[in-house]
């Protein structure tokens, strides 16, 4: 499965990476509260080192700058560090992914998919079929092919669309996802995290399903800890 973008090993020391990072910890926002319940966001934002991305790309500046984060440090992990929180950048990757999807549903929308790419670790194939001027069922077709073969079955994303939709789609590429991460083998800390944000995302999930009352069963994921 190649979902993610792979770099030969650099080879620095953990260590090493870790005094970085703490060095880097002191541009991290230390006051949500002066944040939270400021007159202005965007102001107060705007007078923070976050000014640069926000004058280029508005308030989507806050999560390109936490995608080039995760860039910066993907690159710097040696191949164990990698190996380890690896279904977490993958997780990061899902919005991403999910998000070129729905402008692929309107033309004439290139330039956003190339900023929405601009510091993704997705694989340079998948990054190349997302890029693709060609009709969504077209590229869900080719994503089957590139990399949506986790279970070990065809995921049937091009049925799936045809017969209910993107919506759909999305909820099927996320439990994809989620369940191939939850059943391999991976550190205790990382799999703990996902069993609770299989957890949380379950629980919204039914939330909505009875706020609304919904007839279709509602679609959970599996590998939580809540039966």
């Amino acid at each position: 499965m190649e979902f993610l973008h792979d770099i030969a090993d650099r080879g620095y020391p953990t260590d090493y990476l870790l005094a970085r990072v703490r060095g880097r910890r002191a541009l991290l926002i230390k006051d949500w509260d002066e944040v939270m319940f400021s007159p202005d966001v965007s102001e107060h934002l705007m007078s923070s080192h976050y000014e640069a991305f926000l004058s280029e790309y508005s308030s989507e500046g806050i999560w390109r700058r936490y995608l080039n984060e995760l860039q910066w440090i993907y690159f710097q992990m040696n191949r164990k560090l990698r190996d380890i929180f690896q279904p977490y950048f993958m997780y990061s990757e899902l919005e991403t992914l999910l998000t070129c999807l729905r402008y692929q549903t309107e033309r004439g929308r290139k330039r956003e998919i190339e900023h929405t790419l601009a510091f993704s670790l997705l694989s340079e194939k998948i990054i190349s079929v997302l890029k693709m001027e060609a009709d969504l069922p077209f590229i869900l077709k080719m994503l089957e092919q590139k990399f949506l073969t986790l279970s070990g079955r065809s995921s049937g994303l091009y049925d799936i669309f045809s017969k209910n939709g993107l919506p759909h789609v999305e909820s099927a590429i996320t439990r994809i996802l989620f369940e191939h991460i939850i059943n391999i083998q991976t550190h205790p800390c990382i799999k703990r995290f996902f069993i609770s944000v299989i957890d949380s995302r379950n629980i919204i999930t039914l939330y909505k399903h009875l706020k609304w009352g919904m007839s279709a069963q509602p679609s959970f994921i599996d590998g939580g800890s809540i039966r």
